[in-house]
């Protein structure tokens, strides 16, 4: 598949004229990460559309606890009633389809706000059969694994060669983090960080894209806002903030900064699979790569 929003648009008309919903005139383009996501203000749908190649597991779990977290009362968004089984398969495109949640994009002030949602989160009792995170992200590793051609390509075989080895010990491993603590795991969001809150106007908030969930320690959830600081130059306060409003007597600081380390290295190898893909940032996904081969934690990191 055309991995482009021009080419992925058309799976989503497709999908909205099966319900009457038109020839795709009222969808706008709301991200182009590692899914596609377009809005049908008409309809107040948001549809989600899985990257090129991936598996159908992971957004089966998304939809399953999407449907948990809906009987749970937990603020998050709900599947469209337009669509019971879900994900739908169209063209060899996957796509949910979400209710649109109105409101603001979380930001760089609403790191509490994202504490608070964590550690609701974080109480609920899991869904059972739920796999442990390092399960969640084996598909990082299938898929860079791939890209050795890409790498040869771009002159970048050596960075390609460290991100993939390292994610295959530090993340995807028997001997990673995320797989020797699976056992004292909890329900985890895997993508926590303001900009996947959406603040309503009523001024409550809204936790978005379960695509990772999965089962960790607590830990693995706080390590992405800790790297807004350590990597992307986001002020101390940030964290300082979340972590009160999580609650720092619940943090074990020595299993934090193990799961922070465990980050890094999946953060650079998806720059890595997006740059030997598109082309796009690879001059990022080279810092990144060598920052962390030269083991320096002084190399700021710039947003993908």
């Amino acid at each position: 598949m055309n991995w482009q929003p021009a080419a992925v648009r058309d799976h989503v008309i497709r999908l909205c004229r099966e319900r009457g919903l038109g020839d795709g005139g009222e969808l706008v383009l709301l991200r182009w990460g590692n899914n596609i996501s377009f809005r049908h203000g008409k309809a107040g749908i948001v549809f989600r559309v899985a990257s090129d190649g991936a598996p159908r597991v992971p957004f089966e779990r998304e939809t399953r606890v999407a449907r948990f977290l809906a009987l749970s009362g937990f603020p998050a968004p709900r599947l469209s009633a337009l669509w019971p089984d879900q994900p739908i398969l169209v063209g060899g495109a996957q796509i949910t389809a979400w209710q649109w949640v109105p409101g603001r994009e979380g930001g760089s002030s609403d790191y509490c706000e994202l504490g608070f949602l964590l550690a609701r989160l974080h109480a609920l009792s899991p869904p059972e059969g739920l796999v442990e995170e390092a399960g969640c992200v084996e598909r990082s590793f299938d898929r860079l694994a791939g890209l050795a051609r890409e790498a040869e390509k771009y002159r970048c075989s050596a960075e390609f060669e460290f991100l993939r080895d390292a994610l295959l010990e530090q993340v995807t491993g028997p001997s990673s983090p995320l797989r020797i603590t699976a056992s004292r795991g909890v329900l985890v969001h895997g993508d926590a960080h303001p900009g996947n809150i959406v603040v309503t106007p009523s001024g409550g908030s809204v936790l978005l894209d379960f695509e990772y969930a999965g089962i960790a320690v607590p830990e693995w959830d706080l390590s992405e806002p800790l790297l807004h600081v350590t990597r992307f130059g986001m002020p101390a306060s940030c964290w300082t903030k979340l972590r009160a409003a999580y609650g720092a007597d619940r943090i074990d600081d020595d299993l934090l900064l193990a799961m922070t380390r465990v980050r890094e290295v999946k953060l650079a190898a998806w720059s890595m699979d997006r740059a030997l893909r598109t082309g796009d940032c690879l001059g990022e996904a080279l810092r990144r790569a060598r920052s962390l081969h030269d083991a320096d934690p002084d190399v700021r990191w710039s947003p993908i």
